[in-house]
């Protein structure tokens, strides 16, 4: 792949940097001297973000530029590692942005794709800017602090970033038939059991004041 081809990003930038971060990582992980190349695992994200936080990068004011730029960087390797190095297109045996493994990152994943193609009001704004992914990821950091110790439990943060991920993902994969036809069905049983717990819940009746 060389360095004029032209590539989509997953999100819009907000500054020429940003943008040279995310291409730099999509060239890093397509043809540069990365450990493997392919698509990245969905560890991949949550460790680099774990990474950020135990450096303090997000409660240092004067980091956010940085953290800004790894962030952008960070989503370009997810990026480069669905494309081929040789056309620089999106390689024709992945369907997925990330290698998902884990349970919580694949529940997440799947939420995000739903509300970007099945969810989302027409109004409603599906882009992402890297201001918007570096919002989402403070309001993750400082939600739950301590699921990123060393050790903690990190079921949310890879529920979290999975919904980021498979949000992105919509860019370079189209929903497919099977997807629409499973979100339907979710959305049809969700109604239904509403429109039970409607129905049986109890008549609240004032209660009579004796006098």
């Amino acid at each position: 792949m060389t360095n004029e081809r032209s590539i989509s990003p997953l999100i819009d930038f907000c500054s020429a940097t940003s943008r040279q971060q995310y291409e730099c990582g999509v060239w890093w992980h397509t043809c540069g001297e990365a450990e493997a190349h392919g698509p990245l695992p969905d560890s991949y994200f949550v460790n680099a973000l774990k990474t950020c936080v135990r450096r303090h990068e997000f409660n240092t004011p004067s980091r956010e530029p940085s953290v800004r730029h790894a962030l952008c960087f960070f989503l370009g390797m997810l990026h480069g590692g669905v494309l081929s190095p040789e056309t620089g297109l999106l390689r024709p045996d992945v369907t997925t942005l990330a290698v998902i493994t884990h349970q919580e990152f694949a529940r997440g994943y799947n939420v995000g794709r739903r509300w970007y193609f099945f969810d989302a009001m027409p109004d409603e704004e599906r882009s992402y800017t890297e201001e918007r992914v570096l919002q989402e990821m403070q309001d993750l950091v400082a939600d739950i602090p301590e699921a990123f110790d060393e050790g903690a439990d990190d079921r949310d943060i890879q529920y979290s970033v999975g919904t980021l991920i498979g949000a992105l993902s919509a860019r370079l994969f189209p929903a497919t038939d099977d997807e629409y036809r499973q979100w339907e069905a979710d959305y049809q049983y969700w109604l239904a059991h509403s429109q039970q717990e409607r129905v049986t819940e109890p008549l609240m009746l004032p209660i009579p004041q004796h006098v």
